[in-house]
């Protein structure tokens, strides 16, 4: 059983990721790669990695240990935040998705 993802990111053409639940396989575009986590289903919802299928649309993610915060950044890098920022994001992942969405 399949669970597809499909995303835009930086005006590129459409991705699609196809993962298996409990298997550590992921398919991108076709082209099939291990992964380190599995999908899982539970419940009928389907958990997915999310650092592996952000990567594989081209998203670098990091993690900060002083703030506990995911940033998630495209081709345009990492929004630069403030103390306050990291405070308000703190349990919030902080997703830059579109070109010329960063804070200014």
């Amino acid at each position: 059983m399949g669970h597809f993802v499909n995303a835009q990111m930086d005006n590129s053409p459409t991705q699609t990721t196809n993962l298996n639940g409990y298997q550590d396989l992921i398919s991108i575009n076709g082209t099939v790669q291990k992964s380190s986590v599995q999908a899982i289903l539970s419940k009928g919802r389907a958990y997915i990695p999310a650092r592996v299928v952000l990567e594989a649309f081209g998203a670098k993610v990091s993690w900060n240990a002083d703030s506990r915060l995911v940033l998630v950044a495209t081709k345009n890098g990492l929004p630069t935040l403030t103390a306050l920022d990291l405070k308000q994001l703190r349990f919030q992942a902080h997703i830059i998705w579109l070109e010329g969405s960063l804070p200014k």
